[in-house]
């Protein structure tokens, strides 16, 4: 079942790259203005931290009002484009095991519909290439 998903699934490229900006839980009200701009893509709050993926040019405008954060920069993100019941099993695990196998790091934020992929912009040409090799295709805009 897993083979047949994959083969269903196509990759898209978000257009910008994008940066994960760790900040401490104080930071919530600070971040939750940026929330609806342009470039934000994820926030998970959580007790103990504060997680926001955005685009780089977003990062360069505000980046200044957090000056204590933990910044990781040059991903790209890659949207596995198939929407999958939440009752699939192993579907993820395959992706990422054939990234493992490859020796690409990779981050993953599941939202409702779809899975994205957090990869260094060095190593996505290579991701495309051994997702390839699972039957997945990539979709150009």
């Amino acid at each position: 079942m897993i083979e047949k998903l994959l083969a269903q699934t196509q990759l898209k490229l978000y257009p910008e790259p994008v940066v994960v900006v760790g900040l401490d839980p104080e930071t919530r009200r600070q971040v939750v203005e940026l929330a609806h701009r342009e470039g934000m893509i994820s926030l998970v709050f959580l007790p103990y931290e504060v997680t926001m993926i955005v685009t780089e040019a977003l990062w360069q405008e505000a980046g200044s009002l957090f000056p204590a954060a933990k910044v990781e920069s040059g991903f790209r993100l890659l949207t596995l484009d198939i929407t999958l019941p939440w009752n699939v099993v192993g579907y993820l695990a395959r992706v990422t095991r054939i990234l493992a196998e490859a020796e690409i790091s990779v981050g993953v934020i599941s939202s409702h519909a779809s899975d994205h992929l957090l990869i260094s912009e060095a190593e996505l040409p290579k991701a495309i290439e051994w997702l390839a090799n699972l039957g997945v295709t990539f979709k150009s805009d």
